[in-house]
């Protein structure tokens, strides 16, 4: 099934994209100017602009983890890389393990 991802005021809304009946909303996400991104196990992982900054959720819509702390404010993209995922915010790049644990520099 192949499915659209939008945040729309720090809800994300899951759409069919054959139907476009909404599969899921789940609420309590930073508000987002970007895409959301989709790893290979189907996790949704979404960068909020305000608190959270990140939000990880699985395909059944339950929050993994999320990042709330200050330093992390304005995020403007998360990358998933081989072994790790990098947040980019206003003030500097934070990586941080797919447990949602922060990776010391």
């Amino acid at each position: 099934m192949a499915e659209v991802y939008i945040v729309v005021d720090g809800v994300l809304n899951i759409i069919d994209n054959e139907t476009g009946n909404t599969r899921l909303m789940i609420p309590g996400l930073g508000k987002s100017f970007h895409k959301p991104i989709i790893d290979e196990e189907g996790n949704v992982y979404v960068v909020g602009q305000y608190n959270p900054f990140l939000t990880v959720i699985n395909n059944q819509g339950e929050v993994l983890w999320q990042v709330n702390e200050d330093e992390y404010a304005w995020a403007n993209s998360v990358e998933i890389l081989e072994d790790r995922i990098e947040l980019s915010t206003i003030s500097g790049v934070y990586q941080f393990t797919f447990d949602g644990e922060r990776i010391s520099e």
